[in-house]
C-alpha cells in the first residue's frame, strides 16, 4: 500500500470521529431515534412492573388475613376462583381440635357483581366472622360489617364511583348499607369487598357453609401436613402455597398477552435503532467508501456503526428507565387500582433487551458496508 495512503489511514483514526460525528451531524433523526428507543423501554419496563403489582393485588387477602393455613374442598387451589365447592361451617371446629391449631375460622368468598351506576363492577367479596381471621385488616374510614345488610368497600373503588358512608349497593339485587372504607384492598381486576359470612351466604342463597377454612397455628408446614393427615378428603395449603397458586393462575391467563408486547416494543425499538443508523451509513457512503479506498479494514466501520446503535440504545435505555419511572408514578397517582412494582431482575432484562435492540439494529447497516464497493467513491 502507497506511504502516503497509510498515512491518510492512521491519520484517520487519530483525527476523524465519525462515528460521533454523524450522530451530531443530524440532531432532528438523533433525537427521534432516542424518543422511539426510550419509548420501547419505558413500555416494557411498565408491562413488568404492572405484572408484578398485579401479582401482588392477587395474593392481598392472604398477605394481610393473619392465617398460617388454608383448608378448602379438594378442587379448590386459588382464592380468587374457589369456584362452586363449600365446606360445611363444622368443619371449622373439627380443624380447631387438631392439636398446634389456636385459632380455625370459617369464611366465604366469591366473585361479587356490584351495581354502581348502571355499570357492573367485578369485586372479590369475602365472608367473614367479625372480631377474628378474614376480617378487612386496615379501615381508612367507618367500621367493619358486623351485621347483615352491611358492606365494607375498597376506598379507591369507592372515591371512582362516588361511594361514601351511609349509600347503599346493589350487590346480586340486593341492597347492602355502606358502613366502611379500607385501605391496602385495590385491585385492578377484582377490588376486595367484605360482608359477614352470614351476609355472604345469604347472598348466595347457601346455609351455614364456608368456601376456607382460616388456620392459625406455630410452624405452618407442620400443621399443614398434620391438619391434611387428619382429614385426607380436604385440600390443606400454606399460605405461601395459596399465594403461589393465585399467582400461577394470573401468569396462565396474562404471561402470553405481556409477551407479545414485550416483543413488539423491543421489535420497534430495533427497527427504529436500524432505521437510524442505515441512514447515518447511506447519507455517508462516500465517506465510508473513501475510508475503504485508504485500505480501512471492514472490521472496524462494522465496530464504528455497532458502536453508534449501541450508543442509541444506551443512551434511549438510560431515557427510557426514567420515563418508565415517571409514568408509573404518574399513572398510579392518578389511578391507585394501577400498582407497579420495579425488580431488580427488571432493570436488568431492560439492560439486555437495550443492548440486544442496539445489535440487532445495527445488523442491516453492517451488510450495507460489507456490500460497499470503494471504486463508487472514483466513479461519482
Amino acid at each position: 500500500m502507497p506511504q502516503e495512503l497509510v498515512s491518510h489511514r492512521m491519520e484517520s483514526r487519530r483525527r476523524v470521529p465519525i462515528g460521533r460525528r454523524q450522530l451530531a451531524h443530524e440532531p432532528v433523526k438523533l433525537i427521534l431515534a432516542l424518543l422511539g428507543v426510550a419509548l420501547a423501554v419505558a413500555l416494557v419496563g411498565l408491562l413488568f412492573g404492572l405484572r408484578e403489582g398485579i401479582n401482588r393485588q392477587v395474593s392481598l387477602f392472604e398477605d394481610h388475613a393473619g392465617a398460617d393455613v388454608y383448608v378448602a374442598s379438594k378442587g379448590t387451589r386459588d382464592f380468587p376462583t374457589s369456584g362452586s365447592s363449600t365446606l360445611p361451617a363444622s368443619v371449622a371446629r373439627r380443624v380447631g381440635a387438631v392439636p398446634g391449631v389456636s385459632e380455625a375460622v370459617p369464611v366465604t368468598n366469591s366473585l361479587g357483581i356490584l351495581t354502581l351506576h348502571d355499570k357492573r363492577v367485578a369485586t372479590l367479596l369475602v365472608g367473614f366472622e367479625p372480631g377474628r381471621l378474614g376480617q378487612p385488616w386496615d379501615m381508612g374510614a367507618g367500621r367493619r360489617p358486623q351485621k347483615a345488610g352491611e358492606i365494607a368497600v375498597d376506598r379507591v373503588m369507592a372515591d371512582t364511583h362516588g361511594l361514601g358512608l351511609g349509600d347503599s349497593v346493589h350487590v346480586r339485587g340486593r341492597p347492602l348499607r355502606v358502613v366502611g372504607l379500607t385501605d391496602g384492598t385495590a385491585a385492578w381486576m377484582t377490588p376486595l369487598i367484605f360482608v359477614t359470612r352470614q351476609t355472604a351466604n345469604a347472598l348466595e342463597g347457601r346455609g351455614d357453609s364456608a368456601r376456607f377454612v382460616l388456620v392459625r397455628g406455630a410452624d405452618g408446614d407442620a400443621l399443614a401436613s398434620r391438619i391434611a393427615r387428619h382429614f385426607p378428603g380436604l385440600n390443606v395449603m400454606t399460605r405461601e402455597e395459596l399465594r403461589a397458586n393465585d399467582r400461577e393462575l394470573l401468569s396462565r391467563s396474562f404471561n402470553s398477552p405481556l409477551l407479545v408486547m414485550v416483543l413488539i416494543a423491543l421489535g420497534v425499538g430495533a427497527l427504529v435503532i436500524g432505521l437510524t443508523t442505515y441512514g447515518f451509513v447511506a447519507d455517508r457512503r462516500r465517506e465510508f467508501g473513501s475510508l475503504k479506498a485508504i485500505g480501512e479494514r471492514n472490521a472496524r466501520l462494522y465496530r464504528l456503526v455497532a458502536g453508534q446503535a449501541v450508543a442509541i440504545a444506551v443512551v434511549g435505555l438510560a431515557a427510557g428507565i426514567a420515563l418508565r419511572v415517571a409514568a408509573g408514578s404518574t399513572i398510579h397517582a392518578v389511578s391507585p387500582k394501577f400498582l407497579f412494582v420495579a425488580l431488580p431482575a427488571h432493570y436488568a432484562i431492560l439492560v439486555v433487551a437495550a443492548l440486544a435492540m442496539g445489535l440487532a439494529g445495527a445488523l442491516v447497516p453492517v451488510r450495507v458496508l460489507a456490500r460497499l464497493d470503494p471504486q463508487e467513491v472514483f466513479r461519482r
